[in-house]
């Protein structure tokens, strides 16, 4: 009895494109909005912002944590294309949370009117409308 070392299963190597160029900043924006074309994500991914990075990983900047939990879904899909596009194998992305800074809250009736006023400076006209108002 004896083993044929041939008919076992060899591990799959991702093959390599002998002339890859280098990814550029230019070429990730245009693939990235190829790969939201595609998937039919043009609504999730066309407004964000791709930067690319060192090694191999780019940068997606994203206003608030909603991106975060809406692009998860499909982020196996998006990072595959983009890897069989560039022919990067080792292509990784980092979402960038850019949170806003929050003004205090105004608890007083003056207060209030005053961040009102900042908002909307014609509520000066309407308190004018209004003259029983005292803020």
């Amino acid at each position: 009895m004896s083993i044929k070392l041939s008919s076992i299963a060899k591990p799959a190597v991702p093959k390599l494109k002998a002339d890859v160029e280098p990814l550029t900043q230019e070429k990730l924006e245009q693939y990235w909005s190829e790969t939201a074309q595609e998937l039919g994500l043009n609504d999730l991914l066309a407004q964000r912002k791709v930067t690319m990075g060192e090694h191999g990983q780019f940068d997606i900047e994203a206003p608030g944590s909603y991106f975060e939990t809406e692009f998860k879904p499909h982020q196996v899909a998006v990072m595959q294309k983009l890897r069989d596009k560039s022919g990067m194998p080792m292509l990784n992305c980092h979402i960038l949370v850019k949170r806003q800074a929050v003004e205090s809250v105004a608890y007083q009736p003056q207060e209030k009117y005053e961040a009102m006023r900042k908002i909307n400076p014609d509520i000066d006209k309407l308190r004018k409308i209004f003259d029983e108002l005292d803020y």
